[in-house]
């Protein structure tokens, strides 16, 4: 297994230790609208390298929207008892199986899963896990390429020139929001399937986790240090 250091943000995140923040493995029932099967093993590899103590769900872990928590745990039983472990957060697509609170808080870190900040995920949500379940039929009939499809149009990073797609405007709003009400220094989330790191003045950062439930984005995490923020990517 492979990993390397893609970008990272010198930040004071007050963790004493260092953590690793993943988020939207969509862990399903190895049917073939389980799109965390192609990485799973590559997932494992890189829990057992790490350590599953030291890492932090960011939500979307599990794919509730299309298989049960009992089908799941037949399937994954390491997965879902990251879910049980305290360190993390629930995503709208795991928010019924998933105990875990919609905040965490590690040191200067804040976690949250963003969807909070997808319209169609949060206020309409209905539309969103519609488009999932209809996804997952599609899926099981061959149509595999279907998922990646549906999150293609999602922000790639906080930059204007690239940040202007789907819900832009609100997302922003949202991670002004979560440096108000909570002063962290770093804000890390997941939802967008889109990995980066980045500062934002005044010793502040965000990073996005990424996802390890892609063909065609590559698996990623977020390394966090006492004195930085950096994306890793994870291959075989």
């Amino acid at each position: 297994m492979d990993m390397h250091d893609s970008a990272f943000v010198v930040c004071n995140t007050g963790v004493e230790d260092h953590l690793w923040a993943v988020s939207d493995l969509h862990a399903a029932d190895g049917s073939p609208a389980d799109d965390f099967a192609r990485n799973a093993d590559l997932f494992y590899a890189f829990a057992n390298e790490v350590g599953w103590n030291h890492l932090v769900c960011v939500g979307d872990i599990l794919e509730g929207w299309q298989a049960s928590r009992r089908a799941i745990d037949g399937q994954y039983p390491l997965v879902v008892t990251l879910t049980t472990m305290g360190q993390g957060v629930r995503g709208n697509h795991d928010m019924r199986i998933n105990p875990l609170p919609l905040v965490h808080r590690e040191g200067n870190v804040v976690f949250a899963h963003g969807h909070q900040a997808d319209p169609w995920n949060s206020r309409h949500r209905w539309v969103g896990r519609l488009a999932t379940w209809l996804a997952g039929k599609l899926e099981r009939c061959g149509l595999g390429w279907i998922d990646d499809t549906v999150v293609a149009e999602t922000p790639a990073t906080l930059d204007e020139a690239i940040y202007k797609t789907r819900y832009a405007p609100t997302l922003r709003r949202w991670v002004e929001r979560m440096f108000y009400k909570y002063a962290p220094t770093a804000l890390v989330f997941g939802h967008t399937h889109r990995a980066f790191v980045c500062g934002i003045g005044h010793g502040r950062a965000v990073a996005d986790c990424g996802t390890w439930a892609s063909a065609d984005v590559p698996c990623t995490a977020i390394r966090i240090e006492p004195d930085r923020l950096t994306l890793v990517h994870v291959g075989k």
